[in-house]
């Protein structure tokens, strides 16, 4: 009886990302160093094209063409979108601080006013806004 080599098949149904090419593989690495006024140019680009910065840099050097997702939109609807956001992110450190005051033992009801203003002027700039 003679033993016959079979080939070895590929799975197939095999879960999981497929394999890149050896070309589209990411094995290079290159520490750059910027200065912080470019490297939150970056950063800003990055975000209005909705890429992580590596993937804008490999794009950019591949030589595709990096369009904002927000090409037409209003731009002072978008900047009343970020000022909203940071908004909401100061609420969301007041009520931190409230978590800290009535754990600490102290009096938490001026906190409770900064907060009850700063969610009243959020909402009268929500409501200029859309009207």
């Amino acid at each position: 009886m003679t033993k016959t080599k079979t080939k070895k098949t590929a799975r197939t149904g095999k879960g999981g990302r497929p394999r890149k090419a050896p070309d589209d593989s990411l094995s290079v690495t290159w520490p750059t160093r910027f200065s912080p006024r470019t490297y939150q140019n970056l950063i800003e680009k990055a975000d209005a094209a909705q890429l992580s910065e590596h993937e804008l840099v490999r794009s950019l050097i591949d030589g595709l063409e990096i369009r904002s997702p927000h090409r037409g939109s209003d731009p002072e609807l978008v900047e009343a979108i970020r000022a909203l956001t940071r908004e909401r992110n100061a609420i969301g450190n007041n009520a931190n601080q409230i978590a800290l005051a009535v754990n600490s033992g102290r009096d938490i009801q001026y906190y409770w006013r900064e907060v009850g203003d700063k969610v009243c002027l959020v909402l009268d700039h929500v409501l200029e806004t859309v009207h």
